[in-house]
């Protein structure tokens, strides 16, 4: 009898990491660019971002379900969508990186976007001058320690969408 080799999952989960962290990066960036005088739009790029933030783990559960046609107990499918959120989150945290390095910080933007808010309303922003410095204090620097802490977090709520993909693509097949 010929043992079968299970087919990987690294690749899928790679592919939907990648993807969903490029799509994030671009609606963040460049609805902050264009929200810089409008609070709403870049709140609202921040908002999509964040549920955009659950997908990396179900989507390469699902492409893995689907490519394969395996059928996956839930531990593998767990194992699949902590994998894609792991690398999601390194692969924003990358593409920050080279957003910073193009002279765009989002999180600057959107404090900018604030502070017009406030000031079109005529409000005082003093608290925001202490955040915008240490903002800018922190752009550029790197945080082995706050990485690796976001990518298992990250890891972990993918973790928990993976599962859900289980449930929903596998009664597909």
């Amino acid at each position: 009898m010929e043992i079968k080799e299970s087919p990987s999952f690294f690749e899928h989960a790679a592919m939907a990491a990648f993807g969903i962290a490029l799509i994030t990066t671009l609606i963040l960036n460049f609805g902050m660019i264009a929200g810089q005088n409008s609070i709403g739009l870049a709140m609202a790029s921040l908002c999509i971002c964040a549920l955009i933030g659950f997908m990396p783990g179900f989507a390469a559960v699902g492409l893995h379900i689907k490519q394969t046609g395996a059928i996956l107990e839930l531990g593998r499918a767990a194992m699949i969508g902590f994998s894609a959120g792991f690398i999601f989150s390194i692969a924003m945290s990358g593409f920050d990186a080279i957003w910073v390095m193009l002279g765009y910080n989002w999180p600057l933007m959107l404090i900018e976007s604030v502070e017009n808010f406030y000031l079109d309303q005529g409000e005082s922003i003093s608290d925001l001058e202490e955040f915008r410095e240490m903002i800018e204090s922190q752009s550029g620097s790197f945080s082995l320690p706050g990485l690796i802490l976001n990518a298992v977090l990250m890891g972990i709520l993918s973790l928990f969408t993976g599962m859900a993909a289980n449930g929903v693509f596998g009664r597909n097949n």
